[in-house]
């Protein structure tokens, strides 16, 4: 695996990347060991993450092991795929899912033997294709219960769930898990041909400096276009979602530049601005402060503890206000908010979670000077933000003029902003 001697320690840049690889809550790498290439840095170890699983008894944490290498490759870009070794039912079950989803099929023309022992899960399949070469799609089949997943900045090798005899995770009722061992670690003695076979099925594309310009020339645009045209234009929910709340780069321009007060402002900007889930949120803290007071004036000269839904109902009216103030707050930024240039200085991954998607914390410094702004936004704005970061290219965010350092960072509610 190594061609260079090490550094010391792991570059920072190179721990961001393999933090984000995996995108999981509470990691902790145990016995991590890396060796630099000449592109980069491979990284061995465990890994443990935080999971759940839902029992008779109620939801259960437990920490989920596993043992992976990380071919990290500051200098390319790659487009994001999943391809693991076939397990029959997963096979049936996540082609009709995905066809639902209306997420886009991908299988290489002439390659029976590839497509028979792989799934790729990937929203770019055109360039996926033009990445997969001769060698690399004749080293990949000759590896088995294997999970690689590419990541704009590296190849995350894995083994496949199913070929790990200590392991006995398995599926419950209603797709619940029932987990007896979580650890999947690599036993010792497994471990040589575990690190054989991730060098083999991920050399091709980790140690091909042209393998991500490749795929780049493939296909009009970026791969976050790519990824776009082909999950809306192919139907399925996925497609719905995203053409109703999707934020285009017209749109941030024209925020970006319109006098204040703005007007006019779409439908994805307003939902992304100050909207979000707080309509839902609302509706239901009133429809419970008006059934609470209800009850309370309807038991109020039977029933000494009658006092108790009225503090209930008058708590989900103060929680009624708060949010309001919340969302005219958030409105006011996208209304009359100053325009600034400014670069992302922070990325940083919070323990906070809405919808069980994590929640990053993104810092951007406003130039030539001014108050940092501080953006919480998921895991799709933090790739962009450590693009635009690792670049060094400009961003900009809105300032409200009243609290310098009250701000919002718009090109976060994008899609279309992730560079390649």
């Amino acid at each position: 695996m190594s061609e260079q001697p090490a550094p010391n320690a792991l570059p920072e840049d190179a721990l961001r990347e393999l933090k984000a690889a995996f995108e999981e809550r509470s990691l902790e790498f145990e016995d991590a060991q890396f060796q630099q290439h000449e592109l980069g840095y491979d990284i061995f170890g465990h890994v443990s993450w935080q999971e759940s699983s839902k029992s008779k008894s109620g939801q259960q944490f437990y920490r989920l092991h596993r043992t992976f290498v990380f071919f990290y490759r500051p200098a390319t870009t790659l487009p994001e795929a999943m391809l693991h070794s076939k397990s029959k039912l997963v096979s049936q079950l996540q082609s009709a899912f995905s066809h639902l989803l209306g997420m886009p099929s991908c299988q290489l023309e002439g390659e029976d033997q590839f497509n028979s022992a792989y799934d790729i899960t990937t929203a770019t399949p055109d360039s996926l294709r033009a990445l997969l070469t001769r060698q690399a799609i004749d080293a990949l089949v000759t590896v088995r219960d294997a999970v690689i997943i590419l990541k704009p900045r590296g190849v995350l090798f894995m083994r496949h769930q199913q070929a790990i005899s200590h392991s006995s995770m398995q599926l419950g009722p209603l797709g619940s898990r029932q987990v007896h061992n979580a650890d999947q670690r690599i036993a010792d003695t497994d471990l040589q041909a575990f690190l054989d076979d991730a060098v083999t099925a991920c050399a091709a594309i980790a140690n091909d400096p042209d393998a991500g310009r490749r795929a780049a020339n493939a296909v009009e645009g970026t791969f976050a276009e790519e990824a776009l045209h082909n999950m809306t234009s192919g139907g399925g929910y996925i497609g719905h979602v995203i053409s109703k709340h999707l934020v285009t780069r017209e749109m941030l321009d024209a925020l970006r530049h319109q006098p204040v007060p703005r007007s006019n402002i779409p439908g994805p900007i307003r939902k992304l601005g100050w909207q979000g889930s707080t309509t839902f949120l609302m509706t239901a803290l009133s429809l419970m402060g008006t059934i609470a007071l209800i009850v309370s004036l309807s038991i109020r000269n039977n029933d000494a503890s009658w006092w108790i839904p009225l503090l209930i109902s008058l708590g989900a009216y103060v929680g009624v206000v708060l949010t309001c103030c919340h969302r005219a707050a958030r409105k006011r930024l996208v209304v009359h908010g100053r325009a600034l240039p400014g670069i992302i200085t922070a990325v940083e991954q919070t323990d906070d979670e809405v919808n069980s998607s994590l929640i990053y914390r993104i810092v951007v410094q406003p130039q030539p000077d001014g108050s940092p702004v501080e953006a919480r936004m998921p895991e799709q704005a933090a790739k962009t933000a450590r693009r635009l970061m690792e670049q060094g290219r400009e961003t900009w965010v809105l300032v409200d003029p009243g609290k310098p350092a009250r701000g919002t960072w718009p090109e976060g509610w994008s899609l279309e902003a992730l560079p390649d």
